[in-house]
């Protein structure tokens, strides 16, 4: 009897121990991960697309696209942050829009086509 006994006991002890790894293997499976969001400027023309590059990655100063493109607007980046610094164009509203610097900011010069738009891309640790 006491055979019968320790054979439950270990019988037991063993499913328990299965449970244990089971529910550890869930937990670590299902365990909320870092999200680093990583904001992009883009840089593009009807035609074609300029720039992709993330802010965190600009340094602060000045940049022309007219060699990429053939339309002389220069952008400013400060503080990871872009913004239209001068254009061609007749009315100027794409210079007074100021920084763009969040998620889904979207900037235009449309007399000459040009739109910048901050992307959000999400990466996880």
């Amino acid at each position: 009897m006491s055979n019968v006994k320790s054979s439950k006991i270990v019988q037991i002890v063993l499913y328990a121990i299965l449970a244990v790894i089971i529910l550890v293997s869930v937990l670590f499976v299902l365990r909320p991960q870092e999200k680093i969001e990583q904001l992009v400027a883009v840089i593009s023309t009807p035609t074609q697309e300029l720039y992709r590059t993330p802010l965190s990655q600009m340094e602060d100063g000045t940049f022309s696209i007219e060699e990429k493109s053939g339309i002389p607007i220069t952008f400013e980046i400060k503080d990871n942050a872009i913004r239209f610094m001068d254009s061609n164009c007749p009315d100027k509203v794409c210079v007074s829009t100021g920084f763009q610097h969040r998620s889904f900011d979207i900037s235009s010069c449309l007399p000459n086509g040009v739109l910048l738009v901050i992307e959000s891309t999400l990466n996880y640790e």
